[in-house]
């Protein structure tokens, strides 16, 4: 029983404590996020546009060649998709970052 209250007195301890040493690392997460998203948006809209110009390139130069036609397509298709998911991504993350302080 005394083993029981001496983990507890030591647990409350480092949660109340943890708040006070732990304020500063909430303002670094949220000038983190902040930061990367901006950067993650700029390099996916780069990427993504050097992935479709690849895919219609693919499709133009395919010469009636089916696989690389479907390829081509699926690469555009795909780059899309990707696109999205990281924009919405970066979306949910500048949503929620003021409310991490």
């Amino acid at each position: 029983m005394k083993k029981a209250k001496i983990f507890l007195m030591v647990n409350l301890m480092v949660v109340f404590t943890a708040s006070v040493a732990y304020a500063d690392a909430w303002d670094n997460a949220q000038r983190f996020l902040s930061d990367t998203s901006g950067k993650l948006v700029a390099m996916s809209t780069l990427a993504a546009g050097i992935a479709v110009a690849i895919g219609g390139l693919m499709v133009k130069f395919s010469f009636g060649d089916e696989q690389k036609i479907k390829t081509g397509k699926k690469l555009i298709w795909n780059t899309f998709v990707i696109w999205a998911i990281i924009n919405g991504t970066t979306l949910i993350l500048n949503t929620i970052a003021p409310y991490l302080h």
